[in-house]
């Protein structure tokens, strides 16, 4: 089993530790630290869930790096773990107009391109949905969410199927209520539809995670 623990570890750059990259054998219970944070380049506070692809592991750190516009705690970071080599590499020190504070797990196209979701910053302030290229590093802003247009503020582990995305956003969305959305981002065009906004009465409000699939192509959350 792999995870990540968002505090301890290093407490260098971090008061309650920057957090750790683990693993744990199921058979034996060993437990074993792959990457300690330091709160530099590699970031702190992995609050988001792990990707696992062809051996190596996918995350993000939603503080620190040394991007330098986001004041002391930092905007965050993306990162890979391979497992075969034991490598830790920082992938991208996230800057003001990347977003900052990804918190929720990326997913991977059919193009090989990783996925994912800064909760803050970005053009309007409010996040972004983002690629890079595990390859290349290679990052680029997909779509940037407008609160009262489209929602805003996206925390949640995204969805994947066909190469579309669906995830949700804690707020804004097009209704006066502003509680959150859930969306679909269409990969072949970039483009972002509402599928739904919250209004904060018998349906609910801030919907802080995902959306999975179910029976006859339905969407729950």
């Amino acid at each position: 089993l792999y995870g990540v623990a968002g505090v301890g570890g290093s407490t260098v750059n971090c008061n309650q530790g920057c957090g750790t990259i683990f693993k744990l054998n199921i058979a034996t219970q060993k437990f074993t630290v792959l990457h300690t944070f330091n709160g530099a380049t590699d970031g702190a506070q992995p609050f988001a869930a792990l990707l696992l692809s062809a051996k190596t592991l996918y995350g993000s750190t939603a503080y620190m790096g040394t991007g330098g516009d986001c004041g002391q705690s930092g905007c965050g970071t993306l990162f890979k773990y391979d497992l075969p080599s034991k490598t830790f590499t920082t992938m991208r020190e996230l800057v003001l107009a990347d977003g900052a504070d990804p918190l929720g797990k990326m997913v991977r196209s059919s193009s090989g391109l990783l996925y994912g979701t800064t909760s803050a910053a970005g053009a309007n302030g409010v996040g972004n949905v983002f690629s890079i290229d595990p390859v290349s590093n290679a990052y680029a802003v997909v779509h940037s969410f407008d609160y009262h247009v489209d929602g805003a503020h996206a925390s949640s582990d995204l969805t994947i199927k066909n190469d579309v995305i669906y995830g949700t956003t804690r707020a804004g969305g097009p209704t006066a209520d502003n509680e959150g959305t859930i969306f679909k981002l269409e990969l072949s065009t970039n483009t972002l539809t509402t599928l739904y906004s919250f209004t904060g009465n018998g349906n609910g409000a801030t919907p802080t995670f995902g959306v999975v699939f179910g029976a006859s192509n339905r969407l729950y959350g």
